[in-house]
């Protein structure tokens, strides 16, 4: 399979959500950025923009905190440009095809019978769920909710959560296959130089995530400041935003409640730190 020359990434402004729209945050993902989503089928499938292509809501882990639409795509340079277009064009103006709609519910609902907690880890599970804030089995709203949904909460999430918000766009590929005018129609252009990288003077093949912005309230405010770059957290690379949320959560439905990352602060010293998360 060849490698992508350029992947993109959106990321939504960030807001607070219910318990049931938690719940019918699954059943929009499973529409519009799962492997039969409409993102997959219209940009990979029905036009060959990209290799990949997938996206969804991120719903809070907590109650009080917030969520955030995330996407991402894996094309060539020269198609970069259009796969962009098609993939916001999608974000702007969502498909509407209800007849998708009883065959998703239908999967949302087994999936609720296939994912059980083994015995040894029921304890683990029910201290997640009080940490998060649920005070019952989220099952059990997740059931009413997928049995009951009809295509037009869906339309309403979407509206109430997706369309018509603001965005940023990451694009790491050759701008010399990309057209450069075009792709500051979509917004301010901030391209990052060899200069830039040279002043960080970090090792090369360094890959991770470049924290741009702490929020007040997230647990990484006062330990880790802001142009910090996570190679590790639990002894695993750090690529993605995803990767970083897949290890807090796996810390967080453990027993431990401190993460060790391992970074590069703004001064290019390497440093192995730990972040209590609660």
């Amino acid at each position: 399979t060849p490698k992508p020359s350029s992947a993109a990434s959106d990321v939504y402004k960030r807001q607070v959500m219910n318990e049931k729209d938690r719940h019918m945050s699954n059943i929009f993902n499973k529409y519009f950025g799962g492997m039969s989503g409409l993102i997959f089928q219209e940009i990979r499938e029905f036009r060959s923009l990209a290799y990949s292509a997938r996206g969804g809501y991120r719903k809070p882990f907590f109650f009080d905190k917030t969520g955030r639409y995330e996407g991402y795509m894996g094309t060539q340079a020269d198609k970069t440009i259009d796969a962009i277009e098609t993939y916001m064009n999608l974000l702007s103006e969502m498909p509407e095809k209800a007849n998708r709609m009883a065959g998703i519910k239908s999967g949302m609902l087994q999936s609720l019978t296939s994912s059980r907690s083994n015995f040894r880890g029921i304890g683990n599970t029910l201290r997640t769920w009080r940490k998060q804030g649920f005070k019952e089995d989220p099952k059990v709203m997740q059931k009413e909710v997928y049995e009951n949904a009809e295509f037009e909460d869906l339309i309403k999430f979407y509206k109430e959560y997706i369309q018509d918000k603001p965005y940023t766009i990451a694009i790491v590929g050759n701008k010399e296959k990309i057209d450069m005018v075009k792709l500051a129609d979509f917004g301010e252009l901030i391209e990052l130089t060899k200069e830039d990288i040279k002043k960080r003077n970090l090792p090369n093949q360094t890959s991770g995530l470049v924290i741009t912005k702490i929020e007040k309230d997230s647990p990484l405010i006062n330990s880790i400041e802001v142009n910090s770059i996570i190679l590790e957290a639990q002894k695993k690379n750090i690529r993605t935003v995803e990767d970083l949320n897949f290890a807090v959560k796996k810390v967080l439905s453990s027993n431990q409640k401190t993460i060790l990352l391992v970074i590069y602060n703004s001064q290019n010293q390497r440093r192995y730190i730990g972040v209590k998360l609660d």
